[in-house]
């Protein structure tokens, strides 16, 4: 059972500002039912209190937790979590102070704070060194909202980003991201929004020219940055749940299962107007991919929900790796998966899938033909060979 929250609503407006869409009370609320909080008291004028209740039981992301007004006659329980509605802070510390034990404050927000026997309190960290993608921000101006503004963004972005999603996709999805914070769009709607960008990009490709399989590359590309954008969104409006993060891997795969439907439609046609050896078959080849395609996606997806593991193939390689005994071939598969990644992936696909149009050469586009074959087909031998490995470890040390 987690310590309950005591909101104090100040009597100027401040807790009514807004940061990416969320009123800083409202978030106050949402990030500390993201990191566990399950009862929330409100104190303050009781009309406006009245207010942030009920647009808390409105929120989805507190449909959990039992939010009410705080009684006036009950003292509050110790240990307890207490903090006032002028504060803009990262999920992770309403975290670390459930975590804590004694009497402890958040430094540079002392009004949050946990109280188990009213002492006085210590920093929570010590000053000046907050851990790591962790701020609190006291609101008394718009220069302090637009300071806690610049963290919210800053931390948005994802953790664990490759070096190209780092150094070139999240420098434009930021960007993205900050436009449409303040608007009703939810993370979700922008994983429909990249979707739908990635399925106009297999439809153009299913067309069988040049042409069409550079504009499919470069929408690709595009999906790559939006794909940035609702993880981004998620942290900033405080929308993060496992639901989100598996809609979000859903849209992925469902963005590459179409670009491998558009490549087995449209690569035939290609193939019959600039013949190559193979170009008989070109048909039969297109469709066998997709289904190895969807045997390595089906794969994953098993593998996941069997080990409870985020949906996506990073966790499924960062899993695998974990495996004591790994054998040569698994270890070069491992070191080639990171080229899999999806804004490596991205990037590389929508360079090479312009060169047919751009230096007008047929040819280039049977080799990418043949690369994503033998990528596929490799990507499944990983997966099995390590799932494989891993089940013989597991037997081994069982009794």
């Amino acid at each position: 059972m987690t310590l309950p929250l005591y909101i104090t609503l100040p009597e100027q407006d401040v807790w009514q500002w807004t940061i990416a869409g969320n009123s800083i009370a409202l978030r106050l609320c949402a990030g500390a039912a993201q990191a566990g909080v399950e009862t929330i008291r409100i104190r303050g004028e009781r009309s406006v209190a009245s207010a942030l209740v009920r647009a808390c039981r409105r929120d989805w992301r507190l449909r959990s937790v039992d939010v009410a007004i705080a009684a006036a006659e009950e003292a509050p329980p110790s240990p307890r979590l207490e903090a006032t509605a002028d504060v803009v802070l990262s999920t992770n510390v309403w975290r670390l102070l459930l975590d804590s034990s004694g009497d402890v404050y958040v430094p540079g927000a002392e009004q949050v704070r946990r109280i188990q026997k009213g002492a006085d309190p210590v920093p929570l960290w010590p000053e000046g060194a907050p851990p790591a993608r962790t701020f609190a921000v006291t609101i008394r101006s718009q220069d302090d909202l637009r300071h806690a503004r610049t963290f919210v963004f800053r931390y948005a972005k994802s953790p664990n980003s490759s070096p190209v999603a780092r150094l070139l996709n999240e420098r434009i999805s930021i960007h993205i991201s900050r436009l449409v914070a303040d608007t009703p769009i939810t993370p979700n709607q922008m994983t429909l929004i990249n979707t739908l960008v990635g399925m106009a990009g297999a439809f153009a490709i299913s067309f069988g020219t040049a042409a069409s399989l550079a504009i499919g590359g470069i929408l690709l590309q595009v999906t790559a940055i939006l794909d940035c954008c609702d993880g981004e969104l998620a942290r900033a409006k405080v929308m993060a749940s496992p639901l989100g993060a598996w809609i979000d891997t859903f849209g992925d795969n469902a963005i590459y299962l179409s670009y491998l439907v558009g490549i087995a439609v449209g690569y035939p046609k290609f193939a019959a107007d600039h013949p190559v050896v193979w170009a008989p078959i070109a048909a039969p080849l297109a469709w066998s991919v997709l289904g190895l395609a969807a045997l390595f996606i089906g794969s994953q997806f098993l593998y996941v929900r069997r080990k409870g593991l985020g949906g996506s193939m990073t966790a499924v390689s960062r899993d695998l790796r974990q495996q004591e005994q790994k054998s040569v071939l698994f270890r070069i598969l491992d070191a080639l998966s990171v080229l899999g990644r999806r804004a490596q992936f991205s990037l590389i696909f929508a360079i090479i899938a312009t060169l047919p149009w751009a230096l007008d050469n047929p040819n280039i586009y049977h080799g990418i033909f043949a690369v994503i074959v033998t990528f596929i087909a490799l990507a499944n031998v990983y997966l099995w060979i390590g799932m494989l490995q891993q089940r013989r470890a597991t037997d081994e040390t069982t009794p």
